[in-house]
């Protein structure tokens, strides 16, 4: 009887074993997300994270993630103007990614003005 119960006993001992090292793990969240965070007034560059802005001593607000353009509404997501009932636009999609300094500017700009402030600094 005893052989039986420890037969038993290591047999249910080897199957959750078993169970726990086929069991999928769990992906951590990420706290936030790696794109355009924030952005200034005044001169339209933008920052994945809260630094001192290289551009000018302007006011940096929080970017949310769509807007209406019409309206000049902005949400963090994504679905119908409130007023005009247009599809918000995701904001995102409006800048590029400068891979020499890292900030973001606007699509319709030819270059980074954060880089052309800086190669006329030091053309000085």
């Amino acid at each position: 009887m005893r052989i039986w119960i420890a037969a038993l006993l290591a047999l249910g001992m080897l199957a959750g074993t078993g169970a726990v090292t086929l069991a999928a793990s769990r992906k951590a969240k990420s706290s936030k997300s790696s794109g355009m965070a924030f952005v200034c007034a005044t001169c339209g560059v933008g920052a994945s994270r809260s630094m001192p802005w290289p551009a000018g001593k302007s006011a940096v607000g929080r970017l949310a993630g769509y807007a209406c353009l019409k309206c000049q509404i902005s949400s963090d997501a994504p679905g119908p103007c409130p007023n005009c009932r247009e599809p918000m636009q995701n904001v995102a999609k409006q800048f590029r990614r400068c891979p020499t300094c890292g900030f973001y500017y606007s699509a319709g700009k030819k270059a980074c003005p954060v880089c052309a402030k800086r190669h006329k600094l030091a053309r000085r």
